[in-house]
């Protein structure tokens, strides 16, 4: 049966096509860089510098990117205040259950401890003004990420441990 296989098939409108699709999909933001559309996970993302750090900054390929892009302009300016909520609402949420995890013998970490620990690696925002903060755990949870949801309006509203 295997020796008698058609010879595969050339359409030249269907590899431009293909051609097309392979060709990065980007735009660029003064102050913000330039977005890649990453089609594994069907959102933009770019590296913006926050407080020192790299992290990435990303939103979903169906949300408005005018908002998206002002929503993040708004969380950047402020970023040393953003941090700070954030980092203090998962350390309010987090704490017990981080040393309930600590191994038998550990000493107790601190609030402030806690939120040393945590390591920026991403932040997603949507056109409505919510984002979410994605932290390593900084081995609080052994390599577990933690989550922190909210919007501009109101704040942090809910962390997790994830993953």
């Amino acid at each position: 049966l295997l020796l008698d296989l058609p010879e595969p098939g050339f359409d030249p409108d269907l590899k431009a096509i293909l051609e097309e699709q392979k060709e990065p999909v980007t735009f660029w933001e003064e102050g913000l860089g330039t977005f890649t559309l990453n089609r594994q996970v069907d959102w933009f993302e770019t590296e913006v510098d926050w407080l020192g750090t790299q992290i990435s900054l990303v939103f979903d390929r169906d949300e408005d990117r005018a908002d998206c892009v002002s929503n993040a302009r708004q969380l950047l300016a402020s970023a040393a205040e953003w941090d700070k909520r954030v980092r203090e609402f998962a350390a309010g949420d987090l704490l017990d259950s981080a040393n309930d995890w600590a191994e038998d013998g550990e000493e107790p970490i601190t609030r402030e401890q806690f939120m040393e620990r945590m390591e920026l690696e991403s932040i997603e925002v949507r056109e409505d003004g919510s984002f979410e903060f994605w932290f390593g755990d900084g081995d609080l949870f052994f390599g577990h990420s933690i989550h922190v949801s909210g919007d501009l309006t109101n704040g942090p509203d809910e962390a997790n441990m994830e993953g």
